[in-house]
C-alpha cells in the first residue's frame, strides 16, 4: 500500500460519504416532504442501485476508452448536480428521476477509481482493493454522524425554498472535492505504472 493508493482511498471515502451516505436522508425528505410510506421509499431507494447497475457497463468502457480520471471526473459533476437538485424537487416524479440520475453517475465514479485501485498497486490490486473497498464503506457508515446534526439543526448552508435542504451544500462540496481531485489528478499519474501493468500482462500471457 503506497501514497497513490492513500490518494484513491481517500477519494472512495469522500465519494461514498457525499452519495450513498445520503440515502437515508433521501427517505427522510421523500417521507417528511411527500408522505412517502416504507414500501415507497424501499423502492425510490433501490433505484439508485438499479440504474448503478445498468450504467456499470458504458462506464467501464469509457473507463477503457478515456482512461479512469476523465470519467471520474464527469460522474463526480453528474452526482453533484443532481445532490444539489434533490433539495428543490417538487414531487416524488421528479425526486426519483434525480436519484436515479445520481444512481447512473456513481457508477462512472466507481467504474475509475476502481481501475485507479488496480493502478496504484500492480504489485498488490487485490490488496488496493480490498482497502479502497474499506474506505468507501466507512464512509458510508460515518455520514449519518456528518449529515444528520446538520439536517436536524436546520444549518442554513443554501438558500433554501420551502422547507429546504440544509445538508445540499456540504453534500455538494464532498462531490466537489472528489471531482477537484481526481480531475487535477488527469495526465498525472506516471505513465510508467501503466507500462508496469501491461508488461505483467503480457508476462501472464507469454
Amino acid at each position: 500500500f503506497n501514497r497513490r493508493s492513500t490518494l484513491v482511498a481517500l477519494a472512495g471515502f469522500l465519494a461514498f460519504l457525499a452519495l450513498n451516505g445520503l440515502s437515508f436522508l433521501v427517505a427522510l425528505r421523500a417521507a417528511e416532504k411527500f408522505g412517502l410510506d416504507t414500501t415507497a421509499r424501499g423502492l425510490l431507494l433501490a433505484g439508485f442501485g438499479l440504474a448503478g447497475v445498468v450504467a456499470g457497463r458504458p462506464a467501464g468502457d469509457l473507463v477503457d476508452r478515456w482512461a479512469p480520471c476523465p470519467v471520474v471526473a464527469a460522474g463526480a459533476l453528474t452526482c453533484a448536480a443532481m445532490v444539489a437538485a434533490l433539495g428543490v424537487a417538487g414531487n416524488t416524479a421528479v425526486m426519483a428521476a434525480l436519484w436515479l440520475a445520481a444512481g447512473a453517475g456513481s457508477a462512472f465514479i466507481w467504474a475509475g477509481l476502481n481501475t485507479l485501485a488496480v493502478q496504484s498497486a500492480p504489485e498488490n490490486r487485490g490488496g488496493a482493493i480490498s482497502v479502497v473497498g474499506a474506505f468507501k464503506f466507512a464512509g458510508n457508515a460515518v455520514a449519518p454522524l456528518v449529515w444528520l446534526p446538520l439536517y436536524l439543526t436546520g444549518v442554513v448552508l443554501v438558500i433554501q425554498i420551502e422547507t429546504g435542504w440544509p445538508v445540499i451544500g456540504p453534500a455538494l462540496a464532498v462531490d466537489v472535492i472528489v471531482l477537484g481531485y481526481l480531475a487535477q489528478r488527469v495526465g498525472r499519474w506516471p505513465y510508467a505504472l501503466v507500462r508496469v501493468i501491461v508488461d505483467q500482462e503480457r508476462e501472464t500471457t507469454a
